[in-house]
């Protein structure tokens, strides 16, 4: 995380284990959660270039639902962290 974004988390829960490919790799995602950020700077490597945005939970969800979020492996983790951590009324 603070290679690509730039942040330190004192505290990180684990949400998930996914595995995208089943029918045919042994991939497997970790997801986990990092709060109580510190923003340090990032450390990308010479030719690699990141937007960052940062976005509560709400505006990530509504971007889901919006289909600016794409990627599976984050709306996974954005839903799980709604659904099973926090719960409808967490938001």
């Amino acid at each position: 995380m603070r290679e690509e974004c730039g942040y330190q988390a004192e505290e990180w829960r684990r949400l998930a284990m996914l595995h995208p490919c089943i029918g045919y790799s042994s991939e497997a995602i970790e997801l986990y959660c990092a709060s109580r950020l510190t923003h340090i700077g990032n450390e990308l490597e010479p030719g690699e270039f990141l937007e960052v945005v940062p976005l509560d939970l709400a505006e990530a969800l509504r971007w889901v639902k919006d289909g600016k979020i794409t990627d599976v492996k984050t709306m996974i983790g954005l839903l799980w962290w709604e659904t099973m951590l926090q719960g409808p009324r967490g938001r």
